[in-house]
C-alpha cells in the first residue's frame, strides 16, 4: 500500500497544515513582540469584542459613536493571556495533526493496528480537548471594560469523543492482531 495516492495526499496535506501552524505561530509571536515594543503604533486600531472574538475592522475610525477599544488600551495581563491562548491553540492543533500524520504513515506501511496508533488517537483526543478548553474561555480587559466568558463549541468535543472511540477500536484491533500471531 506504499503507492496509495490518497494516503500520500493526506500526508502532504498534514505537512502543509503543520507548516501553516508554524508560520501562524511565528506571525503571532512577531505581533506580540511588536505590541510590547511599540504599543503606540496600535493606538488608532479599533477592536471590538463580539461573543469571544476580538474583531479588527480597518474601516472603523475612533470617534464618539464608536464603541470599540484600541489595542493599546488592552491590559498587559490580557495581552499575555491572549497570546498564550492562541499560541496554545496553534501548538495543540499542530500536535494533533502530527499524531494524525503518524497514523496515516503507519497505515501506509501496513502497520495499521500497532500499539502506537491507539496511543496516537488518545493523544489526539487529549490535544483536541485542551484545544476545546482554550478556545471556549475568553477574558479581555480594556481599561474599565472587561469581557469574561465561556462559550463551548460541540465540534471539538465531538472530535475528542471520536478520537477516544477510535483509540479503543485500534486497541482492540491490536489485541486481535496479537492473538492471531500467537495462534499461528
Amino acid at each position: 500500500m506504499t503507492k496509495n495516492n490518497l494516503l500520500n495526499l493526506a500526508i502532504v496535506i498534514c505537512k502543509i497544515l503543520q507548516s501553516f501552524h508554524i508560520v501562524a505561530l511565528i506571525v503571532l509571536t512577531v505581533l506580540f513582540v511588536h505590541i510590547q515594543i511599540d504599543g503606540n503604533f496600535y493606538s488608532d486600531k479599533v477592536i471590538t469584542v463580539e461573543n469571544q472574538n476580538l474583531t479588527y475592522n480597518a474601516s472603523m475610525a475612533m470617534n464618539s459613536e464608536n464603541k470599540g477599544q484600541t489595542l493599546d488600551q488592552m491590559s498587559t495581563v490580557t495581552l499575555y493571556l491572549t497570546y498564550i491562548k492562541y499560541a496554545g491553540i496553534l501548538a495543540f492543533l499542530f500536535f494533533s495533526i502530527r499524531e494524525f500524520q503518524k497514523i496515516i504513515k503507519s497505515v501506509k506501511n501496513l502497520a495499521t493496528f500497532q500499539n502506537m496508533n491507539f496511543k496516537s488517537f488518545r493523544r489526539i483526543g487529549q490535544y483536541v480537548f485542551i484545544y476545546f478548553l482554550l478556545s471556549s474561555f475568553y477574558s479581555y480587559e480594556f481599561g474599565f471594560n472587561s469581557y469574561i466568558g465561556f462559550i463551548p463549541s460541540l465540534t471539538p468535543l465531538t472530535v475528542t469523543l471520536v478520537a477516544f472511540i477510535m483509540a479503543e477500536i485500534f486497541k482492540e484491533g491490536n489485541l486481535l492482531m496479537e492473538d492471531k500471531e500467537l495462534t499461528i
